[in-house]
């Protein structure tokens, strides 16, 4: 067998997954201190079963799981596979090649695989025994088990020579079998125990069954005879039954009879109802047509009223049109005279106008005459005046000019007055903006200070909110934890206190008669000695065990309820029970002088139970003489000094009998039947303990609520004074903002107000140089026009004579256009009244003739009125008649409902006296179907009773039915055998099922114990051959290693002697091992006076020794000679070099002299912090290299 590879991933520094490929001959793996060399031996180990974490230099199995680094994660699980070349089949599996994997998860869990399929650890070891490669074995050595072979004690050296001679699969092979002997006593021990009670149980067992035997006899001849008596009174009964059940069918025939006639006239009864009830509805209906035909005559009369009233309104209406007809007639001969005289006012007025306009005429001619005249002086004047007209002019305009430049000089005095006003008032704005931005700056650096330390105040006490959160959630996880607890110590107690309401662990005999107890089937039943008494739970586990099956013992009052309870046990076949009656049974105490002064003794088993007074006496009985003592030993002591007179009961259930005899072992209880009411209490006191802790957590847990909701509120109020710092930092912005927009925007007037003024100036200039041009102008033009109006002074008196004239025929002329006006109006007033006087005489004509249609109309309706009403006249007599009819009718249906009513009566007094008679009927088939029943119920309850005796039926029971002379020969046949019965006292019918159970059972146990005590001798046997060749192997091999081990040693150090010797050579299994050793020119009496480095050889070369005895298939040899100088490292690497062609070597070192006697060289870094990579390099070729190089 042979090292094949060895593959990592996840394993402490191996994160990566990191294969490593072993050849023949020495492989090497070489690094510095802390780059993970050792790793590798470390996961060998690990996946070939080490299960000590010292030994792969940790603190828990989870530290072989790469932990992760500042770069990388820390990895879920390790895994670890070896491969081996199986060839020669060393390895007990049928392949070539044999991979070992072991995988480890951060959960706890872990797994073993051979070749991909999984392997319990157990299984692995047993595979890898004898091969060196075991837990203990010697293929994988590193520094500190090389210095434990020499500084171990020569007892704790001894399991490396075991596994180098061969015999660990035979000492495995060994204590399994001393396990299996050990568990063979303790069965035959028990097997002892149990057959000796069966053997105390036999003999009496045998009484009883011959006794119930004859009792089952003898109460199968009562049986037959008490059924057959039975059998003969069914029969009477059965006669009896028919005789009455005739008497009943006639009764129930008188009374179906009656009942006949009674439904026959309840028949006739309805029969006449029915018909009644018709004449009701006839008569409901014939009212009905009489209402509705008053209804109608009412309804018609009113329409006639209705009619009346109409035709006096049309009287009415026709009477006031004709007076309006006659009206319009005389109407329109005055309007023909209007017509006529306007005419004739319309001529005279035409004739006027016609006049005036003719005089008119004549006075317009005579003004163009005048006009024409006045046309020569108007020429001249008008020069004159036209230049008189512009001199006013100019004037005016020169007068406009001086005005307006005087105006606007003010004007623009003014304005300059304002633009100055408006610089000065810009000038203060600017000021005053400045000192408000200066005012705004100072607040705003206010609310940033401000912000700040509420910012830091958020986050103080959002650190404190944190704080109180991880708080808040560990309480939460306590109270989770708590209540999960509780709820489970609280079903634990429900689940006991079920146990114990349902009796659990009782017998079925017991729980039947605490069932009787319980529906009050059976009085003077107190309970079990179990539910009694209630005991410490310290001692409950030795009060179990020294009442063993008296814990289902039953108390009752007295002896009579003790016979009660065991005769209904033997009737209801519910098994057996023990009782104790308070009356009889009276315990007593031991009385041992000096045994309270005893080491050990604790008490009397009596004494340390709590029970009413009224058990006291039973509690005595079963335990007044038992005592308890604190252990065994001191129970033996106890009981040998006292000669085996009692019984003594250890606190953990051993047991010291009378007579001397030993019983224990394993602590059996007893189905608990006392120690889980006391459980029951003590969980739930835990509980309330738990609920009291989870409610302080809950308050705890609330104070928290409130402190985070205090915070919370801190925070929520720091915030909202963050976002308020915020809005006025924002506010005060703008209005900085603004201050800045209004300074600018006062700057920029100021500009504006300086142009201004420079503007107005210049006007103000121009404007009184105007007005002084304008003054020299008007001036001018004032003398012109005065020499202008001297010329139009001459001229204005002729013109005023032309203009009287003009003025007089002017006027005459006006007063022709007004009288012409005048005449034009009253002509066509004229006009308007004729024409309004003809549409009058038009509409008066239409209207006239309206009315007259209207009239005609009026006479139509009145003839239908007439009719209507005559119809309605009509209609009120026909159905005044029809009233009349149906009156008539309802008198018949009335006079025939009375006759039904009579009969009505007549038929119900029939019913009545037909009742009467049926009452009578059923009341005598009643008496007759009690006496049928009172008969049955005696029939049915001797069946019951047959039943419940003898679970037969009546058919049944003719098949055990026997003849008799008569039934007074039966009854004293009956009554002797009863005798006989009760003369043999108390039986125990289960004693012949019991009998032969327990005499088979023991029959059974003599074979398992002859096969148990067979099996103990094969087992002793086993383990004396066992013994025999582990002594013949291991003292072969362990001479041929001292041999070895003298010889290495001389070779290894250069001369000198060393051997090794056991301690006591009779036991050569069980002794230690001494190692002698005499270093060339020295005397050593202890290795201890050994240096460092020749310890290590001397460890190294009884390691050596070794090998020469018994090859491994591989070695990892960890840093073994690390405390070796350098000649001694070459003289090991020497040593190693001659024998790796027998095993495969991997050597983990720093040592230069092992590294030159390497095949294969693996480097290991950690260029990456934590994180372990492999370089490979085999010498041979490097050595190839080299020799080409040097030929080159």
């Amino acid at each position: 067998m042979r090292l094949s590879s060895l593959e990592i991933q996840g394993f402490k520094s191996f994160p990566d997954k990191t294969k490593i490929e072993f050849d023949r001959g020495m492989t090497v793996v070489v690094g510095p201190n802390g780059s993970g060399k050792s790793n590798i031996s470390d996961a060998m180990r690990w996946v070939l079963g080490e299960q000590s974490t010292k030994t792969l230099r940790g603190g828990k199995m989870e530290d072989v799981i790469f932990a992760g680094t500042a770069s990388r994660k820390p990895m879920g699980s390790a895994c670890v596979s070896l491969t081996f070349d199986n060839s020669d089949r060393t390895l007990p599996v049928e392949e070539d090649a044999v991979t070992i994997t072991r995988r480890y998860y951060r959960s706890g869990e872990s797994e073993y695989l051979l070749n991909g399929k999984a392997i319990r650890l157990r299984e692995l070891n047993e595979m890898l025994m004898d091969t060196g490669l075991g837990k203990d074995g010697y293929s994988m050595i590193g520094q500190g088990r090389i210095a434990e072979i020499v500084a171990a004690k020569s007892r704790e050296r001894r399991e490396i020579f075991e596994e180098a001679a061969g015999i660990a699969k035979y000492r495995y092979r060994r204590e399994e079998a001393e396990r299996k002997l050990t568990q063979a006593q303790e069965n035959l021990l028990r097997l002892y125990d149990i057959l000796s009670e069966l053997e105390s149980r036999v003999g009496p067992l045998k009484e009883q069954s011959e006794k119930a035997e004859q009792f089952l006899s003898l109460s199968e001849e009562k049986k037959k005879l008490e059924v057959s008596l039975w059998l003969q009174t069914l029969d009477s009964y059965r006669e009896s039954l028919r005789q009455q059940e005739n008497k009943c069918l006639i009764a129930r025939a008188d009374a179906e009879r009656l009942q006949a006639e009674a439904d026959k006239i309840e028949q006739q009864i309805q029969q006449a109802f029915s018909k009644t009830q018709e004449c009701l509805t006839k008569s409901e209906e014939y009212r009905q047509i009489r209402e509705n035909l008053q209804n109608r005559i009412a309804s018609h009369r009113s329409d006639i009223a209705v009619h009346e009233n109409e035709r006096t309104h049309c009287l009415l209406e026709q009477k006031r049109m004709k007076g309006e007809i006659a009206g319009a007639d005389a109407q329109a001969g005055e309007r023909a005279a209007a017509i006529l005289a306007a005419a004739e006012e319309e001529k005279g007025l035409e004739q006027k106008l016609e006049s005036l306009e003719k005089e008119e005429q004549l006075a317009k001619e005579e003004q163009q005459k005048l006009l024409e005249k006045g046309k020569s002086y108007d020429s001249e004047t008008g020069d004159l005046q036209a230049r008189l007209s512009q001199l006013a002019l100019d004037i005016s305009r020169n007068t406009m000019t001086i005005t307006a430049s005087e105006r606007a000089a003010a004007d623009e005095r003014i304005r300059l007055r304002e633009a100055e006003e408006g610089i000065r008032s810009a000038e203060e704005k600017t000021s005053q903006q400045q000192a408000a931005i200066a005012e705004v700056d100072g607040l705003l650096e206010e609310i940033l200070s401000r912000r700040e330390s509420l910012t830091n105040t958020e986050k103080g006490l959002q650190l404190k909110l944190s704080g109180k959160e991880d708080a808040l959630k560990k309480l939460q996880q306590q109270y989770q934890d708590l209540e999960l607890e509780e709820k489970g110590k609280l079903q634990r107690a429900n689940l006991l206190r079920d146990l114990e309401e349902n009796m659990e662990g009782f017998a079925h005999s017991v729980k039947a008669v605490l069932n009787w107890q319980k529906n009050g089937v059976q009085k003077g039943v107190h309970g079990t000695v179990a539910q009694l008494i209630s005991v410490p739970s310290q001692y409950a586990l030795a009060i179990e065990t020294a009442l063993g099956g008296a814990l289902q013992n039953l108390i009752v009052a007295d002896e009579e309820i003790a016979k009660s309870c065991i005769r209904r046990l033997q009737r209801e076949k519910a098994g057996r029970a023990t009782f104790l009656p308070l009356t009889s049974v009276k315990g007593s105490l031991l009385d041992q002088p000096g045994l309270d002064k005893e080491p050990g003794f604790i008490g009397l088993a009596s004494e340390l139970i709590d029970t009413d007074p009224a058990y006291r006496g039973i509690a005595r009985f079963l335990l007044g003489r038992i005592v308890i003592a604190s252990d065994l030993d001191a129970a033996s002591d106890m009981a040998k000094k006292n000669r085996y007179r009692f019984r003594v009961v250890t606190l953990d259930g051993q047991q010291v009998n009378v007579g001397g005899s030993f019983t224990g072992g394993s602590a059996a209880r007893t189905q608990g039947l006392l120690s889980r009411r006391g459980e029951a209490a003590a969980l739930r006191k835990e509980a309330e303990t738990l609920h009291s802790q989870k409610e302080a957590v809950a308050a705890k847990g609330r104070e928290l609520k409130a402190e985070l909701d205090e915070i919370r509120a801190q925070i929520e109020g720091t915030r909202s004074e963050l976002i308020v710092a915020g809005e006025d930092y924002v506010r005060f912005e703008g209005e900085k903002k603004r201050c800045e927009t209004e300074m600018q925007s006062a700057g920029e007037r100021i500009e504006g107000f300086q142009a201004q003024v420079a503007q107005c100036r210049e006007k103000l200039e121009a404007a009184q140089a105007e007005n002084r041009a304008a003054a020299e102008a008007l001036a001018a033009a004032k003398e012109e026009k005065q020499s202008v109006e001297n010329q139009l002074s001459a001229r204005q008196g002729r013109q005023d004579q032309l203009s009287t004239q003009l003025e007089q025929l002017a006027a005459r002329l006006s007063a022709f256009s007004v009288r012409r006006v005048v005449l034009e109006k009253d002509l066509e007033a004229a006009r308007v009244r004729k024409e309004n006087l003809g549409k009058e005489r038009a509409e008066a004509a239409a209207r006239q003739q309206q009315l007259k249609e209207e009239v005609q109309k009026l006479d139509a309706s009145l003839a239908k009125l007439e009719a209507d009403i005559k119809t309605c006249k009509q209609e009120i007599e026909t159905f005044t008649r029809q009233i009349a009819d149906y009156e008539k009718k309802n008198e018949q249906v009335l006079e025939e409902r009375a006759h039904l009513e009579g009969e009505t009566i007549t038929l119900r007094q029939k019913s009545r006296e037909a009742a009467l008679q049926k009452e009578r009927a059923v009341g005598e088939q009643a008496r007759l179907d009690e006496q049928k029943q009172t008969i049955q119920r005696d029939y049915d309850h001797l069946v019951s009773r047959l039943w419940e005796e003898y679970e037969l039926t009546p058919r049944e029971a003719d098949a055990v039915r026997v003849p008799m002379e008569s039934v007074a020969e039966g009854n004293r046949q009956l009554g002797i055998i009863k005798n006989r019965i009760k003369a043999l006292g108390s039986i125990n019918v289960a004693a012949i099922e019991e009998y032969r159970e327990v005499s088979g059972r023991y029959a059974f146990l003599k074979t398992q114990v002859d096969d148990a005590a067979g099996a103990r001798d094969e087992l002793l046997q086993l383990i004396e051959n066992l013994t025999e060749e582990m002594k013949n192997i291991f003292s072969s091999a362990f001479q041929t290693i001292n041999r070895n081990f003298g010889s290495i040693f001389a070779e290894l150090f250069g001369g000198g002697s060393a051997s090794l010797q056991l301690e006591d050579p009779e036991d050569v299994l069980e002794c230690g091992i001494e190692i002698i050793v005499q270093p060339p020119g020295k005397i050593i009496k202890n290795l201890a006076a050994l240096s460092g480095g020749e310890q290590a050889m001397v460890a190294v070369a009884i390691y050596f020794a070794i090998l020469k005895v018994r090859p491994s298939p591989f070695c990892v040899l960890d840093e073994i000679e690390a405390a070796l100088d350098d000649v001694n490292v070459s003289r090991y690497a020497a040593y190693l070099r001659s024998i790796c062609d027998k095993t495969q070597f991997i050597l983990i070192t720093h040592r230069r002299g092992t590294m030159e006697q390497a095949d294969v060289l693996y480097g290991v870094t950690m260029q990456e912090s934590g994180v372990s990579r492999l370089l490979q390099l085999k010498i041979s070729q490097l050595s190839s290299e080299n020799l080409q190089t040097e030929q080159t």
